[in-house]
């Protein structure tokens, strides 16, 4: 498919419209059903880049991505649009926020830094994630998990658009007193 983005372009065009008009319609559905939340799901980054093009994200997703939310929207118009990518999705974050979603999902920090992203577009986003599996939660001990967790409230919290949560899949490496401590301290930071 990478390739085909390159070399048959209106191929992948023919591809996604096909893709995208099922997933409209499940969105459609679920909007009218009365779901708070739909995530969309794209996996189109790598830890310092997307995998292709950032045009080319343009061209084939974009205008899709904007009528599947038209659609769950013309529903449901409050439903809140999640779009979850692992890695740095810098390079089309306006875009994502300007079709329309509400949530990014993880803010993974070895990928993005979770402050420089509250500054520059968490007046028009929520930060959904923020703590690493692969350094905090897995290799911290309870009391340093509790400090970054209030760090990252204190500075990416403060206006509100901040889900703390795993910037991914917890793995069995964590040890379960450090994800209690994740919860614990989130529930406990107060802002003044």
């Amino acid at each position: 498919l990478l390739c085909d983005m390159v070399t048959d372009c209106e191929s992948v065009e023919r591809l996604y419209d096909r893709v995208y008009a099922h997933e409209a319609a499940r969105a459609e559905r679920c909007a009218a059903a009365g779901v708070d939340c739909i995530m969309v799901v794209g996996d189109i980054a790598m830890e310092d880049r997307l995998l292709f093009r950032p045009d080319l994200f343009r061209r084939l997703d974009v205008p899709r991505l904007r009528e599947l939310i038209r659609r769950a929207r013309a529903a449901r118009p409050n439903v809140l649009m999640f779009y979850h990518s692992d890695g740095d999705i810098s390079a089309v974050m306006d875009d994502l926020i300007d079709v329309g979603f509400d949530i990014i999902n993880p803010i993974q920090p070895e990928c993005m830094n979770p402050e420089e992203v509250k500054a520059r577009w968490g007046d028009r986003i929520t930060l959904w994630g923020t703590i690493s599996v692969r350094t905090t939660l897995p290799r911290g001990t309870p009391a340093s998990v509790r400090a970054v967790v209030r760090e990252r409230i204190e500075r990416c919290g403060r206006d509100g658009g901040l889900v703390i949560a795993p910037a991914n899949v917890i793995m069995y490496d964590t040890p379960v007193e450090n994800v209690v401590a994740m919860y614990d301290a989130a529930r406990s930071v107060t802002m003044d």
